[in-house]
């Protein structure tokens, strides 16, 4: 889950940056880190087998795939140099979309606790 969360945490700064050298910086370090990210998701769905972590594992994916539409979006708007366009949409798409696989991470994480 920090993986997820430090992609987010790279948008709002991305949105935040004040010049295009910064947004080209920001934008570097999200294509590392949904690398990273990348990484962790396929070793993660490597690993499960019980039906329930098969099923959340999906949920997630498709949860973060809707957030990954938005947040390549606002990444290109940024790119292009349409800050306010891209500052809406994290704030709109992009918060609800991120929250819903929060969500679904956290309620996956609970009830692995609970086994």
């Amino acid at each position: 889950m920090d993986g997820l969360r430090c992609v987010r945490a790279i948008m709002v700064a991305m949105v935040e940056a004040d010049n295009p050298e910064a947004v080209l910086e920001w934008h570097r370090r999200k294509e590392h880190q949904e690398n990273v990210l990348r990484q962790y998701w396929e070793a993660l769905a490597g690993q499960a087998v019980a039906q329930d972590d098969m099923r959340y594992c999906g949920l997630l994916g498709e949860a973060w795939e809707a957030f990954n539409t938005v947040k390549n979006r606002n990444a290109a708007w940024m790119l292009e140099g349409n800050a306010e366009a891209a500052r809406q949409g994290l704030k709109t798409g992009g918060r609800e979309r991120f929250k819903a696989a929060m969500d679904i991470a956290n309620e996956w994480m609970e009830r692995r606790g609970e086994e």
